[in-house]
């Protein structure tokens, strides 16, 4: 049988095998070398999960339970919530689980001549990171003597829960002016159930457990998963997800990352597919930020128009505290104009009071140093960005502030009256 010949195409073919399988045998071992376990039981490759996003019931039921005796701690209504009168860190809360020192409790209503202000939200109204005075809650009170701000900022929440939140624990602090603080990234956590199908990344026990959800369907929402799945049911939904009826409501939840396939043998492909799967990931994440997919921020307005309508209706001004994503900061075009920030612009239309601290940080003058706004380890808000927060917010807040004191003198005129009126 003839031999190919040097040069020839078949001899380049054949090469080219042999140098691709050497290739592929030198990623696999790599690959398989660097690979490492993940907080969440997971394999991971350079830091990234790997595919398929799918646990072992004993391994998910270490996680789902590991909340408990922490400052979060599960919560039926909320998913989770702070514990009352804790200390963890850097982080303290009251006997009326408000981040707050614990000796500080707060009355029914705001002392003679403060304006009480309410900021409730995810980790950015919280602060998570930095201690109880280095709030931009707590600046802000050190810039104006005549307020007081109750920090009720949950971790890792949504705007939804913010809501919820708000509705059961927040009103019966009777706030004049209530303050929501929306991260960029709500806009993807409302779409969310399970927070491990959200970011799987994380996976420290309060990632996995499950929270509630709004759908929004003819101009009107509907809340799901309340009471939230138990930790021993949210185990059993991570080891068999596929049989679970509540993910058809998880946007990020799909089936093709939790099936195991038999490619995913090889670490190289493995891998390869793992972080496309990422990257692919993070585009749908913009488009719901840009508005190109409407979804997420058809359904963040929907549940901050009900918030304003709950404050309203209890005598207290809603405004809305948006926090930009880091990256969007050097992107001058998303924060170019006052309403070029899409969920600003679609607040706004809905006649609601916006505060857009992108916009902000962007136009500035002196100019801010973005890198010093945020921590590098968890990436939340320095002390220092807390300080600017507080300072932008101080002018502000101020005609709303005035006019809270405004209308509290007027009530007390007129239960004066009132009761001048009774005693005749």
């Amino acid at each position: 049988m003839a031999r190919a010949l040097p040069g020839s195409p078949k001899h380049h073919f054949r090469d080219w095998i042999i140098v691709g399988l050497i290739t592929f045998s030198l990623a696999e071992v790599v690959v398989r070398l660097v690979q490492s376990p993940s907080v969440n039981g997971r394999r991971t490759f350079l830091g990234q999960p790997l595919l398929p996003y799918q646990l072992d019931l004993a391994t998910a039921l270490g996680l789902t339970q590991g909340t408990r005796g922490e400052y979060l701690i599960p919560d039926a209504q909320l998913g989770w919530t702070i514990a009352p009168s804790t200390a963890q860190g850097v982080y303290q809360s009251n006997s009326q689980a408000v981040r707050a020192s614990g000796d500080r409790i707060y009355a029914p209503v705001a002392p003679p001549g403060k304006v009480r202000i309410l900021a409730v939200g995810d980790s950015f109204t919280h602060c998570d990171e930095v201690l109880n005075d280095e709030t931009w809650e707590a600046a802000l009170e050190r810039l104006r003597g005549d307020v007081e701000v109750v920090n009720l900022g949950l971790p890792m929440s949504g705007t939804d829960q913010a809501l919820l939140r708000y509705r059961r624990d927040g009103l019966r602090f009777a706030p004049q002016i209530t303050i929501l603080g929306i991260w960029t990234e709500n806009i993807c956590r409302n779409l969310s159930l399970i927070y491990y199908y959200f970011n799987p990344y994380l996976g420290a026990g309060s990632r996995f457990v499950s929270k509630p959800r709004f759908l929004l369907g003819e101009g009107k929402l509907r809340l799901i998963n309340s009471p939230v799945l138990s930790a021993e049911q949210v185990a059993e939904l991570l080891a068999r997800p596929r049989a679970h009826p509540l993910l058809k409501y998880d946007y990020w939840y799909s089936e093709s990352e939790t099936e195991p396939k038999f490619y995913q043998r090889s670490a190289a492909i493995r891998a390869a597919e793992s972080i496309y799967n990422l990257y692919a990931r993070k585009r749908r994440r913009e488009q719901l930020y840009r508005g190109i997919n409407s979804i997420g921020i058809d359904l963040t307005v929907a549940i901050a128009k009900e918030f304003a309508a709950v404050a309203w209706s209890s005598g207290s001004q809603p405004i809305f505290l948006l926090v930009p994503m880091q990256h969007h900061l050097r992107e001058k075009e998303i924060y170019s104009t006052k309403d070029s920030f899409p969920l600003a612009k679609a607040l706004r239309r809905e006649g609601l009071e916006v505060i857009d601290l992108g916009y902000l940080f962007t136009h500035a003058s002196p100019p801010v140093d973005i890198d010093s706004l945020f921590l590098r380890q968890g990436g939340h808000m320095s002390a220092e960005a807390n300080r600017l927060i507080a300072r932008m917010l101080e002018p502000r807040l101020g005609p709303f502030i005035e006019k809270a004191k405004q209308a509290r003198s007027e009530q007390r005129v007129d239960e004066r009256r009132q009761g001048a009126t009774g005693s005749q």
